[in-house]
């Protein structure tokens, strides 16, 4: 219902400061042009007949970061690959061996508004959130666990970070929330026993995360 999703904006639109009326504006104005169709495509060199999914573009749209699983290049279990787009095409991925391990499981998040830090997951079944740092040449550095409060004796993942960086959002299956959890299942897949929550925490002047 785009008639009606622009009458919301309209009415808040004058709310915003410039940067972020701009970037209504500017919805605003896609939401003006006539209905196109949208065509789907594999995209040619990424996928082959084994698993990826995950998929987390840079900003900029000219990387894409996804999760492979079972490929001929796999390091083990699901590890991180990185793909570069030339021309409107992107390459043959490579494993991101800084970021995968022979013996976890690795899954890209999010990456930062200005592309130096990349959130991912890593574990089995109760996971954890990891942060990695892009470095000078342009590799990225051995991820980092984020500590408590923000992972806990409970799953943790899809973490984002906000364009600022003073804020972490991310969900949680700790107790506290609204969800419902049971000791003896804690499988993210298949598991009716128990959902997330979504947690924000904000970033404190000495660099720590205050409480989600």
């Amino acid at each position: 219902n785009w008639v009606n999703v622009k009458s919301i904006l309209a009415e808040y639109e004058s709310i915003f400061d410039d940067i972020r009326g701009n970037m209504v504006s500017e919805l605003m104005a896609e939401l003006s042009k006539p209905n196109r169709s949208v065509s789907i495509e594999a995209l040619k060199y990424i996928n082959t007949n084994k698993d990826e999914y995950a998929p987390v573009p840079s900003i900029d749209g000219n990387r894409l970061f996804f999760c492979g699983a079972e490929r001929k290049d796999n390091m083990g279990g699901e590890d991180i690959f990185e793909a570069s787009k030339t021309r409107g095409v992107f390459s043959k991925p490579k494993i991101v061996p800084s970021l995968s391990t022979s013996y976890e499981n690795e899954a890209p998040l999010s990456i930062s508004a200005d592309g130096n830090s990349m959130f991912l997951w890593t574990g089995e079944n109760k996971g954890d959130i990891q942060m990695s740092n892009r470095l000078a040449d342009g590799s990225w550095s051995e991820p980092i666990s984020l500590p408590y409060p923000i992972n806990s004796d409970y799953y943790e993942g899809d973490a984002m970070l906000s364009a600022d960086g003073k804020t972490l959002v991310f969900v949680s299956t700790r107790p506290g929330g609204m969800n419902f959890y049971s000791e003896n299942k804690i499988g993210y897949y298949g598991d009716d026993n128990y959902s997330t929550d979504i947690y924000l925490a904000t970033k404190q002047m000495n660099g720590e995360w205050d409480t989600p």
